[in-house]
């Protein structure tokens, strides 16, 4: 094979790469579009808490079992729950970050020594990721807490 061959024959698969090229550009440009119109529209999951409360120590711990579902499972989960009475929030719990739901299963909950006795709602302050670019608040009441 000649240089001239040669040459010809590169022209020859330029063309070619050149065609697919163009050919895949039609259908990777719509979608570099289109997709952060779709995640920027799409509705957030819906969220459920099954927990239950167990007094432990006259009401200094609560064993929580239980945890949060999500109707499609998130990205990843920031929450931190609280204990809300009459007045509004009595005490906020540290912060949490997981990539998986919520689980409580024998989880032991600090009652500190400055909540007064009664009854109190135990509501889980959410923030998850739907997709890569859109990401959700979310208040949810997780349980009923009374302390003794």
């Amino acid at each position: 094979m000649t240089i001239t061959q040669l040459l010809i024959l590169g022209k020859k698969f330029k063309a070619v790469a050149d065609g697919i090229y163009a050919l895949s550009a039609l259908f990777v440009v719509p979608c570099i579009i289109v997709m952060p119109v779709l995640w920027w529209l799409e509705k957030p999951s819906i969220v459920r808490a099954h927990v239950n409360a167990r007094p432990l120590h006259g009401g200094e711990l609560q064993e929580l079992s239980g945890g949060i579902d999500f109707q499609v499972k998130p990205l990843r989960v920031a929450y931190h729950l609280e204990l809300v009475g009459d007045g509004g929030t009595v005490f906020q719990f540290p912060q949490v970050e997981t990539k998986e739901p919520p689980k409580f299963d024998s989880l032991l909950l600090p009652i500190p020594s400055t909540v007064k006795p009664g009854s109190y709602r135990l509501v889980a302050k959410l923030q998850y990721a739907v997709n890569p670019i859109k990401s959700v608040s979310d208040e949810i009441k997780v349980t009923t807490v009374t302390v003794d």
